[in-house]
């Protein structure tokens, strides 16, 4: 698991999605994409995976206060979001351990 700082992250974000996957998304897990403007890249833990042919990234970390997680690709400079939900029991747990909050 790695962090934030560990990467050359900017501070000015680009967010794209399929507003059909969003529509979908919020009514699965009760959260709107555009609550990604909110999150705390600073203090998230990333993992990357290969997925449906490209890579992914899967990023715990703060939205008000709460663990989320969220699943995005690059897309040019873009983080173009695939999933946003709260963070499960065992995926706050393991954040929570590895990052100190």
């Amino acid at each position: 698991m790695r962090y934030a700082k560990d990467y050359n992250i900017s501070l000015e974000e680009k967010y794209e999605w399929d507003e059909t996957k969003q529509a979908s998304n919020g009514g699965k897990h009760e959260i709107d994409f555009v609550d990604v403007e909110n999150f705390d890249w600073d203090v998230a833990a990333y993992q990357c995976v290969q997925r449906s042919g490209e890579p992914r990234a899967i990023v715990t970390g703060l939205i008000g206060g709460r663990p989320h997680v969220v699943v995005y690709t690059m897309r040019g400079d873009s983080r173009r979001i695939i999933s946003v939900q709260r963070a499960s029991a065992i995926e706050r747990r393991r954040y929570e351990q590895r990052s100190g909050h």
